[in-house]
């Protein structure tokens, strides 16, 4: 290998790192982004809903089940927006005709369909779970911030052709979630704990 080709590769190489580590700071930030809208909208909004916390006291599951519907909203979305393309679209109709990776509209909506699904199930198990220990003056919150963040994954996702800037709705998405089923094992462990 010559100097001059053994300089070009090396300066190749320090551009892709630098590259993906700008990628990465990016992603650092809107996760850091993220978080904090997420904190600040569910303690910002946990007064506002408490007079919706009296139908726990009946039931609790049935506090979380009124809301949960909603959350199934972006997953519709998603649904619809494969459908649409794929009956728009004559070679996409019959999904075995082309293979994936072919159109970036139809791969994105697919992404975006199958993450919301997983999110999805996370979510509802999450929700159920707190208003199964009584702590149903999350459930509102959690599912309006669901509905907001699946949003705004989309149109990260379909903002740039590499998708960077999804992941402000994905942290919005998992890292409620992830706090709210921190809180069903911390109740669960009170319980056990206690011995009630």
């Amino acid at each position: 290998m010559t100097k001059s080709r053994r300089k070009e590769s090396i300066r190749q190489t320090n551009y892709h790192h630098s590259s993906f580590h700008g990628y990465q700071l990016a992603v650092i930030a809107q996760v850091i982004l993220a978080a904090i809208f997420s904190y600040t909208f569910i303690l910002q909004t946990d007064h506002h809903f408490s007079a919706l916390s009296l139908t726990c006291e009946q039931w609790p599951p049935l506090h979380a089940l009124r809301f949960l519907p909603l959350s199934a909203i972006p997953l519709l979305l998603g649904v619809i927006l494969v459908g649409n393309l794929r009956f728009l679209t004559p070679v996409r109709i019959d999904p075995t005709a082309s293979p994936i990776g072919t159109n970036h509209t139809m791969d994105v909506f697919q992404r975006y369909l199958q993450n919301t699904l997983e999110q999805f199930i996370l979510h509802f198990i999450a929700v159920t779970g707190l208003a199964a220990w009584d702590d149903c003056k999350h459930v509102l919150p959690l599912v309006m911030l669901f509905i907001i963040a699946r949003v705004i994954f989309l149109i990260g996702y379909l903002a740039t052709s590499d998708g960077r800037y999804r992941a402000v709705g994905f942290a919005m998405t998992v890292l409620p979630t992830v706090w709210a089923l921190g809180l069903c094992i911390l109740y669960m462990s009170k319980f056990v704990w206690r011995g009630d």
